[in-house]
């Protein structure tokens, strides 16, 4: 007996499921695509910065390898060592080149 009264007592329109939409719900309807593309927009965005955080990333870690191989080179010409120097010049080159190539696609 309890729970019919209590059924009867939470059949008010205010209650139903089946009532028409109030005004906010039908601005939330209305607002929906909206809302949708803000989201996707934003989820746009976000994977963006991840690629760009990732690309500089890269490009840092390069770069800090590129420095270390010149100065190493740097190095090596002072002490009269040119044939080691040369090789170390000729891998800054070559990854100087394909940073420039790795980065190229992403700019």
């Amino acid at each position: 007996m309890f729970i019919a009264t209590r059924a009867r007592a939470n059949s008010s329109p205010r209650n139903s499921l089946c009532s028409p939409p109030s005004a906010a719900g039908g601005d939330a309807v209305e607002n929906a695509p909206r809302l949708y593309e803000q989201a996707e927009q934003s989820a746009v965005f976000a994977e963006r910065s991840r690629l760009a955080r990732e690309c500089m990333t890269r490009l840092r870690n390069r770069s800090t390898a590129l420095t270390l191989y010149a100065e190493a080179a740097a190095r090596l010409l002072s002490a009269g060592q040119h044939v080691e120097a040369s090789g170390h010049c000729a891998i800054c080159e070559t990854r100087a080149g394909g940073t420039a190539r790795d980065a190229a696609p992403h700019l």
